[in-house]
């Protein structure tokens, strides 16, 4: 909390007990967890329970093997300002901040999540619902598998849409470089005037964030 609060500028609120355990992997587990916006009160995100599991061989030889990821009930409101700044850019971290270290995750899961998304430039609003994602193994400069369903809605535009996505997921810190390929997709709902709209898709999606492309 106080590491948290000198370098992040933030406040975070642990409402139940960490529990650890050190058999056969590096397991932590935490209650109700909170964190505020930067130098703010507001709250910025909650989640109602996390689990990390780590390998402990890889951790010998500066590697860093996490097992498995699962984030339970997260609610996040997340803010893009007139600028093009975001309320999380504090958060992310450059590549460089392990140092020799090798980070890779087998798999995360994030269940039952909400995110409110506001762009204050052009005062949209979207609303995600019922987020469900799991992916497969996820390290730098190496693709792997992400399947995700939510329920998105805004009011202006009106929408309402049930939607699920399969992909490979490619992140290179290197590079700056984040890529969806291989992308199938489905949209089922109300959006664009239409009430029963059914929308299948195939593709691929790529961003170079600081390049703002």
């Amino acid at each position: 909390v106080d590491y948290v609060k000198t370098h992040k500028q933030r406040d975070l609120v642990l409402e139940g007990d960490i529990r650890v355990t050190w058999f056969p992997q590096l397991g932590l587990e935490t209650g109700k967890l909170s964190l505020s916006q930067r130098n703010s009160s507001l709250k910025f995100a909650s989640v109602e329970n996390a689990r990390l599991y780590v390998a402990w061989w890889p951790l010998f030889t500066k590697q860093v093997q996490v097992e498995r990821v699962v984030l339970d009930g997260v609610h996040a409101n997340l803010l893009r300002h007139p600028d093009g700044s975001t309320n999380f850019d504090d958060l992310l971290q450059p590549a460089d901040w392990m140092g020799e270290l090798q980070f890779a995750v087998e798999k995360v899961r994030v269940l039952d999540s909400t995110l409110n998304i506001h762009d204050e430039a052009s005062g949209q609003a979207y609303f995600v619902h019922e987020l469900n994602l799991e992916t497969g193994r996820l390290a730098d400069a190496t693709a792997g598998q992400v399947q995700a369903s939510l329920r998105l809605q805004s009011a202006q535009p009106p929408l309402d849409l049930q939607l699920r996505l399969n992909a490979q997921m490619l992140y290179d810190h290197a590079a700056h470089r984040y890529e969806l390929s291989q992308m199938e997709g489905q949209a089922q709902g109300e959006a664009g005037g239409f009430s029963e709209l059914l929308l299948d898709w195939r593709g691929r999606l790529t961003a170079w964030p600081d390049q703002h492309r």
